[in-house]
């Protein structure tokens, strides 16, 4: 019987010993990706309150060497810059507007991402209400859940006997030629 005692307890210091020597040469996970651009939401707002500061507006066209350009009554040419999805999401650092996106599903970015997009949505509609030709800026708040138009349905059930009634209102044709 000791001789049996002593194989368990021998068997249970080797184990110990192998776990032990296994947490001392275990590896440190890494994170698997790429690290995060933000790490907090006010940090990211920053970020975004730079890019808005440097996309509305009207700025002058200029040529390639940087001069200013003119139009024929001597006038500086103006172009607009309108803040886009895809622009911030460049300007943020990010690969692709998707993304960003992908910030909305973490809690603590929700908010700020959605200001974001609202800040240029609501953009997109004030260019419905005062450009000559709105159609990209309808085009965009669409694609965003907007509509142009309310859609009704409509559920009529008639009765069996509707030719009977239709022709009794004089409202429809004889029963012979299908009304």
């Amino acid at each position: 019987m000791p001789a049996g005692k002593k194989k368990v307890k021998s068997k249970a210091r080797k184990t110990q010993k192998a776990s032990r020597k296994a947490v001392r040469n275990a590896t440190v996970k890494k994170p698997i990706g790429r690290p995060a651009l933000f790490r907090t939401p006010a940090e990211m707002q920053r970020k975004m309150d730079e890019y808005f500061s440097t996309q509305v507006g009207d700025f002058p066209v200029r040529d390639k060497y940087g001069n200013q350009i003119y139009n024929k009554a001597g006038l500086p040419l103006i172009k607009e810059q309108p803040p886009t999805v895809a622009g911030l999401a460049l300007f943020l650092g990010f690969a692709d507007r998707t993304s960003f996106y992908e910030y909305k599903a973490r809690a603590e970015f929700t908010d700020t991402v959605k200001r974001a997009i609202t800040r240029i949505e609501e953009y997109a509609e004030r260019g419905v209400m005062v450009k000559d030709k709105p159609t990209g800026n309808i085009f965009w708040l669409k694609n965003h859940g907007w509509k142009a138009e309310e859609e009704t349905k409509v559920d009529v059930n008639l009765p069996e006997n509707w030719q009977r009634i239709a022709k009794d209102l004089g409202i429809g044709g004889t029963e012979d030629d299908g009304v």
